[in-house]
């Protein structure tokens, strides 16, 4: 308690003496300027009064005895007090050295002022020549009478110039004692600027300074630019404002006298896009509904020309029966001529005949782009775009770079010494690809593929050494994050707006979109244990297919003996019959799509050519269609019948492809009784999903790989002709979305079946068509001049293979000629 009583009294010590410090180092201060005034102001100072007698009397003594430099002492005074004021210190404080210096100092100069300022002096002796110079001091000149006694005794030297520049130097040195703190922090700061102002830090602030007045500048002409342009759009800006304020605003009948809300930015983004859709959507519309209802009137009009015409000739016949009834005579006179009118009217009827087929064809053409377009609007609604999270995509790069580090940390734990030099993402796994010194074998790091999945926690990889084509080894490891592949965003790709049948597989292992073309596959066997992504695949080609072409460009064969995953599509009009589940109707099936190669290839030879698209090309009003064959389950129908559909399938795999039938086979089940030598000797392309075993992948692929897949649409693809298999994630179709897609097309138009499909070859030889009948009714209609293949198929709802065949069947039974004229059996 003591000591800290100590050190409070110690404090509250110092504190006085400070204050008392400050008093006293105040009063000469006032006391030294208040003298330095009257010194200053002396001229006006008289001796009117006491008091200016007085102050008059110490202004003189004073000059007395500091002479001149009176007024150097009084600054001197006032400045020293005034920096002990300032730092709260007492001049007694200051080093009795440095005071002695100060006190030498200013003895020199009064005795320098002094010498510098005295004439001659008459004295002889010290005692004359100090009443001399005093006498010049109380003449109040020179250093006074201190600077007289300090140069009396050096009176014999007072008139050399010698002792003047002595005294002068005496008194520079003792002010430079005086003054060398002071002097040298002066040296310093001028020392320290002179270095600044050379210094990239002084040069990059002036350069600052300038961009910043620059910068001022230009911000000040923007900002006045601005305040134009406010000023000029002041009208503009505000209705604009108001426009916003009623976009932004939700239409929300419910909340009448309530709060207004505002959609966000997000928000608005997303309903900009919608409104933009619909908006475009019911202008495609409008577009289409001009465009059919010209297309009508111009159908409407082309009726009007046909039954005007048909009006004509039946004119023309009774003007004839009247012309056999009244003008025998003139009729005998122009029977000769009566073969060259014949000739002349049955060439501008086959003409006009011919024009007429011409425009409907291209009515139909222009119906159809118009259906097409009118579904593709249909299918947008169907198939919106999806995208995967940012967040997502950011760590799928982070798990990469982690991977690379780990992958070669454990080759460099075994011992080679490889880097990643490159990889490629996928939507399910990544590839990277390593290179390993020229002394390193391949197969010591086919070796490590266990360790390198345990390494990299992955549930299995797949090495591919080397990379084709490249110095590198592929090392595929699944992604622990992966992207969906949709077939809604896939669908909308130009790609398959190129080719004959393109469809959607899915991305490749670096994400581009993987389009296949089925037309040049020929035909394609795929295989898969279930929940592998099989079904998946087989639904993503049809709904590609029917989503692109219309039901006379391409025609399916579907069986599906499960009764699950093909039943959907039972109604669309791109079927020739329902779908099959029977597998004996199955076998039928694939015999008549054996019969109708023959007749389509007897066609093609009959005319001089060589495959589908030439037909097609030229025969553009009577296209064959191409025909798909899709078997779900190949092992049901080969339990029921395997010589048969053996047989088929061998034969339609090694003819079909030129006139247009395709086959896609699927099984889950790859053993060699079901997948036969002939059945994958004829099938080139082949697709693998997950299998149970390296055997079952050797099967199907003539390697191994496929038992390392990892399911949910992960295949491997090996095309026609090519040697390399590609990795491929399948797009992903749901349910919901085929639902919606064959509901469209089965709006659009009804589904016309071929019964004679699934009909026994020896009922079908042994029985006339049931629509023979009718056709024959139609050819005698008085209105028809000539019977054609289109007529029938438009008049009985009949594919085009059948209309031939019942028109062939016609002119057997002479019931129409060679051109297809009705044979009227009475009149002959």
């Amino acid at each position: 308690m003591s000591k800290e009583k100590k050190r409070n009294n110690k404090i509250n010590k110092n504190i006085n003496n400070i204050k008392y410090n400050v008093w006293v180092n105040t009063t000469i201060l006032v006391i030294s300027i208040f003298l330095l005034g009257i010194v200053l102001m002396e001229k006006f100072i008289s001796t009117d009064t006491f008091i200016e007698t007085f102050l008059g009397l110490i202004v003189t003594n004073l000059k007395i005895v500091f002479g001149k430099t009176l007024i150097i002492l009084l600054l001197l005074v006032i400045i020293f007090n005034f920096f002990a004021i300032k730092n709260r210190r007492k001049i007694s404080s200051m080093p009795l050295i440095r005071k002695v210096v100060w006190v030498l100092a200013f003895l020199f100069f009064a005795m320098t002022l002094t010498v510098f300022s005295l004439g001659e002096i008459t004295g002889t002796t010290i005692l004359d020549a100090g009443q001399e110079i005093l006498s010049y001091a109380f003449m109040q000149k020179g250093g006074g009478v201190i600077g007289a006694i300090m140069s009396i005794p050096f009176y014999s030297l007072v008139n050399y110039s010698w002792f003047f520049f002595l005294s002068l130097s005496l008194c520079l040195i003792t002010t430079f004692l005086a003054m060398g703190k002071t002097i040298r922090l002066i040296y310093l700061s001028i020392n320290n600027t002179l270095e600044y102002y050379s210094s990239e830090e002084y040069l990059n602030k002036k350069k600052i300074i300038e961009a910043k007045k620059v910068y001022e500048k230009r911000m000040q002409e923007t900002e006045d630019k601005q305040f134009e342009e406010d000023f000029v759009n002041y009208f503009v800006n505000k209705t604009n404002k108001k426009l916003d304020d009623e976009i932004f605003k939700k239409l929300d009948e419910d909340k009448e006298g309530k709060e207004v809300e505002y959609y966000s930015e997000k928000e608005l983004t997303e309903k900009q896009k919608e409104w933009n859709r619909y908006y475009d959507r019911m202008l495609e519309i409008r577009k289409y509904e001009i465009e059919k209802s010209k297309i009508e009137q111009e159908r409407k009009a082309l009726q009007k020309m046909e039954e005007d015409n048909k009006a004509i000739l039946s004119k023309k016949e009774e003007i004839a029966e009247v012309k056999e009834e009244v003008c025998d005579p003139v009729i005998e006179m122009e029977e000769v001529f009566e073969d060259e009118v014949e000739e002349i009217e049955d060439v501008l009827e086959e003409e006009f005949e011919e024009e007429i087929e011409t425009k409907n064809v291209e009515l139909n053409q222009e119906m159809q782009a118009i259906d097409r377009e009118e579904l593709k609007v249909a299918l947008s609604e169907v198939f919106k775009d999806k995208s995967m999270d940012p967040e997502k995509i950011a760590e799928m790069k982070r798990e990469i770079e982690n991977n690379i580090e780990n992958l070669e940390e454990v080759l460099r734990n075994f011992g080679v010494d490889a880097k990643v030099v490159d990889y490629g993402t996928g939507p399910t796994i990544t590839r990277y690809e390593i290179k390993i010194p020229k002394n390193v074998r391949v197969k010591k790091v086919t070796e490590l593929e266990d360790d390198i999945a345990m390494y990299l926690k992955a549930e299995r990889i797949r090495i591919e050494a080397p990379i084709p084509g490249k110095d590198a080894i592929g090392i595929e490891t699944p992604n622990k994050i992966k992207e969906p592949v949709y077939f809604s965003n896939l669908i909308k790709s130009r790609e398959l707006d190129q080719g004959i049948l393109p469809v959607v597989l899915g991305k490749d292992i670096v994400g581009n979109n993987k389009i296949i073309d089925i037309a040049k596959l020929p035909h394609l066997l795929i295989a898969g244990t279930t929940g592998s992504g099989k079904s998946v695949c087989i639904n993503t080609i049809i709904s590609s297919l029917i989503s692109k072409k219309s039901d006379d460009e391409v025609k399916f064969i579907m069986v599906d003996p499960k009764m699950v995953e093909l039943m959907p599509y039972n109604g669309i009009a791109h079927l020739l019959t329902p779908v099959i589940i029977d597998p004996n109707m199955a076998a039928i099936a694939l015999k008549w799509a054996v019969n109708e190669m023959e007749e389509r290839y007897k066609k093609l030879a009959s005319l001089g050519l060589r495959n589908i698209e030439a037909y097609n090309k030229k025969y553009y009003r009577e296209k064959l269609p191409y025909i798909v064959i899709i078997i779900d389950e190949l092992a049901d129908l080969m339990m029921v019948a395997s010589n048969n559909v053996e047989q088929s399938i061998a034969r339609i795999a090694q003819k079909a492809r030129a006139i247009g039938i395709h086959l896609i086979v699927a099984t889950q089940r790859p053993s060699v009784d079901v997948v036969t030598g002939m059945i994958k000797a004829n099938l080139p392309s082949r697709i693998s999903f997950a299998l149970r075993s390296n055997t079952d992948s050797r099967t199907i692929l003539d390697q191994v790989g496929a038992e390392k897949l990892l399911g949910m649409g992960d295949m491997l693809f090996l095309d026609n002709g090519k040697a390399k298999l590609e990795r491929i994630q399948g797009a992903y179709i749901s349910d919901d979305e085929i639902n919606k897609l064959t509901d469209i097309i089965k709006s659009k138009k009804v589904a016309v079946y071929n019964e004679e499909i699934l009909v026994e070859e020896e009922q079908n030889n042994n029985n006339r068509d049931p629509l023979y009948e009718k056709a024959v009714e139609i050819a005698k209609r008085p209105n028809i001049d000539r019977l054609s293949i289109s007529l029938l198929q438009r008049e009985l709802s009949t594919g085009f293979n059948r209309a031939s065949k019942l028109c062939e069947e016609l002119r057997n039974n002479g019931v129409i000629d060679e051109q297809n004229r009705y044979i009227n059996s009475e009149l002959n």
